[in-house]
């Protein structure tokens, strides 16, 4: 099944900064976990899974002006 709009995804992740260094990791804990098209992940990421299958295994580079979420605050 590919990932689309109101599907639940689950994703093990390492964040690293441009320098390789690890600044997050889902490594020995439980996956993070979405429903794609909620906007409840920044941009970048979320649009970058579109299209993509369980086992998928690849790296996203999120640019600073996708690096953000699309959740407005009151």
């Amino acid at each position: 099944m590919k990932i689309a709009d109101k599907t639940v995804v689950q994703m093990h992740y390492t964040l690293t900064s441009d320098e390789g260094a690890v600044i997050d990791s889902s490594e020995g804990r439980e996956p993070l976990q979405y429903i794609q098209g909620a906007h409840m992940i920044v941009v970048g990421l979320e649009n970058a899974m579109v299209g993509h299958e369980v086992g998928d295994k690849f790296d996203v580079k999120v640019i600073p002006a996708e690096a953000s979420t699309r959740w407005k605050w009151a």
